[in-house]
């Protein structure tokens, strides 16, 4: 199975404050769609919570250890391993977040989607876990320039681990 982390990152590998995104990329938002449409993804329960209903034509599974606190349209698992025999028979599943989500799967994922947003953010209170990108083949380089739309430049990169 493919486990994918899709996530858009700062030079300092901030994710997010107050479990709010740092930037507004329409773009970016775009190929996140693109990426997860059609697959499970798990996330964790402030991921949940900041997109307050469940993300359309993907099968939505929060990692939480309370049952009560997933909101209805999401499937509940309290734990990775379950949340991971829940798409046992799936070809790839995309964790999205957050910050605590990315650690817990750092050791199973096989696919890195990340967008690397050209920007420091010091304030941010989650940061993506920090990756040895040399025990990965980038094998997808997009850039993408500030222009009306997007306040900052970002590149889309897809790693695969280990070849």
């Amino acid at each position: 199975m493919i486990i994918s982390f899709v996530a858009a990152v700062s030079r300092n590998n901030a994710l997010g404050k107050d479990n709010k995104l740092l930037w507004h990329l329409p773009d970016d938002f775009k190929w996140f769609k693109e990426q997860t449409v059609r697959k499970p993804v798990i996330m964790g329960r402030k991921t949940m919570e900041s997109l307050g209903k469940p993300l359309p034509k993907r099968r939505n599974i929060v990692i939480s250890r309370t049952k009560d606190k997933v909101s209805e349209g999401f499937e509940w698992a309290e734990s990775k391993e379950v949340a991971l025999q829940m798409v046992k028979d799936s070809p790839e599943v995309a964790v999205i977040g957050g910050g605590q989500i990315y650690k817990l799967f750092l050791d199973d994922v096989n696919l890195l989607v990340i967008t690397f947003v050209d920007v420091f953010i010091e304030e941010a209170d989650t940061f993506f876990p920090e990756i040895n990108y040399n025990n990965w083949k980038e094998t997808y380089h997009i850039h993408h320039q500030v222009d009306e739309r997007h306040k900052y430049a970002f590149d889309i990169k897809i790693f695969k681990k280990g070849i």
